[in-house]
């Protein structure tokens, strides 16, 4: 009987924890938010293999657009990795209108290939400034996957965060 009375006790006060930090983890990152918000990915897929979750809670109370830099012609399937990014946007409550898929020579997909940040920097600026962008989110240092197209977005973003250009002018994910 004691041991019964020790594992309820002990299972009561572990649904209290994650209660308790579900909502202190969901209530830090509300305020991330708030405003115009603007997605950064590189590839289709990107924006529901590291990104759905915010994005479907951004899009449900604020205008939420997303970026993608290329369009994932690496294996000759752009076209199609196209309508694909199109429909995930609509699912994930970005209309047409705010997803954008940038076609740049200077941005293609591909291992090998190194994205210049002069030439991110030039789409994304251009973005902030036409849909009057407030709230940013994109890649982690490492890209999240390690992926070289990933982390030359975080390098922009931070190029551009020193010398000021973002709004708000602070970064709030390290």
């Amino acid at each position: 009987m004691d041991n019964i009375v020790v594992v309820v006790v002990t299972l009561f006060v572990l649904v209290i924890f994650f209660i308790v930090v579900i909502t202190r983890v969901y209530g830090t990152a509300s305020h991330f938010l708030e405003g115009k918000i603007l997605f950064v990915v590189a590839h289709p897929d990107d924006e529901c293999m590291f990104f759905a979750p915010a994005i479907l809670t951004a899009s449900q109370n604020n205008p939420t657009y997303l970026l993608c830099l290329c369009n994932g012609d690496y294996y000759g399937q752009g076209n199609v990795r196209e309508k694909e990014f199109y429909k995930s946007c609509s699912t994930l409550g970005v209309t047409r209108e705010q997803a954008i898929l940038i076609s740049d020579p200077a941005l293609q997909d591909g291992p090998g290939i190194q994205w210049e940040v002069e030439d991110i920097q030039r789409h994304l600026l251009q973005v902030i400034t036409d849909h009057k962008i407030e709230t940013i989110i994109s890649f982690d240092n490492w890209g999240v996957s390690g992926h070289q197209n990933h982390i030359a977005i975080n390098t922009c973003l931070r190029q551009l965060l020193q010398q000021s250009k973002l709004p708000g002018g602070k970064c709030d994910y390290e």
